[in-house]
């Protein structure tokens, strides 16, 4: 019996699905409503970890950024400019101040080696480069 138990919460802690990534990039944009569009700053050389569990995000900054997210909008597949192929999967949030707010996670499937991370509010967004190697 007590074998079977530790067993069982073996698989469970297994199956606990834990992501760690490196930001190695983080761009800043202002909503500008004049133009009704976003003004990304130019990126900034980061070294910060980002941990995903569930529904919970963790950017491992300053700040001690938090989101959990409660609403899944699906995924989009698509094509840039360029032609190359991209999956981006969007979720409404809110972080550890109880702001409102979406986290993006967008990866390329073809031609470019290339994942961001993008929490947006009304009027700031937040851009992070995931590095290709998990460390």
């Amino acid at each position: 019996m007590k074998k079977t138990f530790i067993f069982l919460v073996a698989i469970l802690l297994s199956l606990a699905s834990t992501a760690q990534t490196k930001a190695y990039m983080m761009q800043v944009a202002r909503y500008s409503k004049t133009t009704e569009r976003w003004k990304w700053d130019d990126p900034n050389q980061v070294n910060l970890r980002i941990t995903i569990e569930s529904n919970f995000v963790k950017i491992h900054d300053e700040y001690g950024t938090k989101l959990w997210t409660y609403e899944d909008l699906g995924e989009k597949k698509d094509y840039d400019d360029d032609g190359d192929a991209y999956t981006k999967h969007i979720w409404n949030a809110y972080d550890e101040k109880n702001r409102k707010c979406r986290f993006t996670m967008l990866y390329y499937t073809s031609g470019v080696s290339l994942v961001t991370y993008t929490i947006q509010y009304n009027d700031i967004a937040f851009r992070y480069y995931i590095s290709s190697a998990n460390e």
